[in-house]
């Protein structure tokens, strides 16, 4: 696929950045017009990069784009993926890639649709993952640990139900902590599935009593009244 010149100034910043495949990718969610042009990094880390991106109405989205040559992110990916995950990694790393954010994606269908409060997915492709835009005029909110809370006792309580929520819709979070969690308009909402995983998985069960821990460990230290790490879990597990 040829990209015209009137387009390009539209996805710029990701063909700077991405290797081409990706931002065709770009240019093929511009051109179904389901994001008009993007407008810079938001944030950056070992697997992905996000983009501020717009629709013709001027509606933001976050815009997720997955890494395909980070060697981080091909040693730490392992032991999040299924048998049938596993299969694709061991053919190509950028397949594997590819199904890391269609499950993303899914999960966060998933969660989205049981009530659980996550930017609500929007489409993907290959690599590249839409989210809702969870912020005011183009500034992201803050992470739970960023920010001064008046009552953390709320918000343990709404994240623990998400937790349980999550569970019973067949999800485990798996990398929960107050660095992927939100706060806007005093709500938490838990982002970064890509590492999530069903809780047919193997180590499902070590991943869910890690987020309880990491998430009693943050909130004990706000002097909030927390649910002891393994009772929560027998709850949760029932």
């Amino acid at each position: 696929m040829k990209i015209k010149e009137k387009d390009s100034e539209r996805f710029a910043t990701v063909e700077e950045v991405f290797d081409h495949s990706t931002a065709l990718s770009a240019y093929k969610l511009i051109r179904k017009r389901i994001l008009d042009r993007f407008n810079g990094v938001i944030s950056t880390g070992k697997e992905s990069r996000i983009y501020l991106a717009f629709d013709k109405n001027e509606v933001p989205y976050a815009v997720k784009i997955y890494l395909t040559t980070s060697a981080e992110f091909k040693k730490g990916m392992q032991k999040y993926l299924d048998l049938e995950e596993l299969k694709i990694y061991k053919r190509s790393f950028r397949l594997a890639v590819f199904e890391w954010c269609k499950k993303e994606y899914s999960h966060l269908k998933i969660a989205y649709e049981a009530g659980v409060k996550v930017p609500k997915p929007i489409a993907y492709i290959n690599n590249i993952l839409v989210l809702e835009f969870i912020g005011n005029e183009g500034k992201p909110a803050p992470l739970l640990f960023e920010v001064e809370l008046p009552d953390y006792t709320e918000i343990y309580n709404k994240i623990i139900s998400y937790i349980e929520i999550l569970y019973k819709v067949g999800i485990i979070h798996s990398d929960l902590s107050e660095y992927n969690i939100l706060i806007h308009n005093n709500e938490p909402y838990i982002i970064d599935f890509g590492q999530s995983v069903k809780k047919t998985h193997p180590n499902a069960l070590i991943f869910l009593l890690r987020d309880i821990k990491n998430i009693n460990k943050f909130f004990k230290q706000k002097k909030v009244q927390i649910i002891d790490d393994l009772q929560l879990f027998n709850k949760i597990v029932g």
